[in-house]
């Protein structure tokens, strides 16, 4: 069995993409129930299925395990790997997609976005950090690296070693999770979804009505003011330099 445990905005949906493509017959997608609950806690969890994202903290994952219904599964020698990205480009990444380019699917993302038009890019990132705005994503992806950091028998990986070394990485994983495939078909699945690929331009050419907006690491940097850096240090630096995004907290 096969976890892929992430948080939003770490290019979950193109790995969940190149796992589904792999093994249709497998794949297990992630689903939530009317009230934007994961259906993953919910519903038994079956034995030789991957499960393409999992975007839950190591403590509700493990409980989903534990009480999965009439579970007696043993799933000790199932394979977890898990994908994380710097977390300051999480938030800019969340804040466009939720004030632009994410279908709206219920009411409170209708409410999001009119919220977010209604500030300018400062107010909104900071709405989004220090009031929650957002069902507090940015929270709850923080509190998903911090959980899985210092798990044993999980193979931790960085967003940003996928760009520009596609191949190696999905290598990497599939060889963890000794999952089969050709290798032929392996690299034909990685080639058709790449972002040049899918969104037709390089990383880097912005399209911002585009879920696939930019697609490189460090765009924070073109974001964030002096204000939203020390609201963001206070709340999260610390978890910045324990993930190696920073060295300290002086950037």
């Amino acid at each position: 069995t096969v976890f892929h445990i992430t948080h939003w905005k770490a290019g979950s949906q193109w790995v969940a993409e190149v796992l589904k493509q792999s093994a249709p017959e497998r794949f297990v997608p992630w689903q939530v129930d009317g009230d934007n609950n994961p259906e993953f806690t919910k519903k038994t969890i079956e034995k030789g299925k991957i499960y393409g994202t999992v975007y839950l903290p190591r403590d509700e994952f493990e409980n989903a395990l534990a009480t999965s219904p009439e579970n007696r599964t043993d799933f000790g020698n199932s394979r977890k790997f898990v994908v994380i990205r710097d977390l300051r480009d999480t938030l800019i990444s969340l804040y466009f997609s939720g004030k632009i380019s994410h279908k709206i699917i219920n009411e409170r993302l209708d409410y999001f976005r009119k919220t977010l038009n209604n500030m300018d890019n400062e107010a909104g990132l900071l709405a989004m950090l220090v009031e929650g705005l957002g069902e507090n994503a940015i929270m709850r992806s923080a509190r998903i690296q911090q959980s899985w950091l210092r798990a044993e028998n999980v193979l931790l990986l960085c967003y940003e070693d996928f760009l520009g070394n596609e191949t190696a990485m999905f290598e990497k994983i599939f060889d963890y999770c000794k999952l089969d495939i050709d290798r032929g078909r392996l690299d034909e699945i990685i080639k058709f979804n790449t972002f040049e690929f899918v969104a037709g331009r390089k990383r880097g050419e912005e399209d911002p009505n585009s879920h696939l907006r930019k697609g490189i690491p460090g765009d924070w940097k073109n974001h964030f003011s002096e204000r939203l850096k020390n609201e963001f240090k206070d709340r999260y630096g610390q978890l910045l330099v324990e993930t190696g995004y920073e060295k300290d907290l002086n950037w």
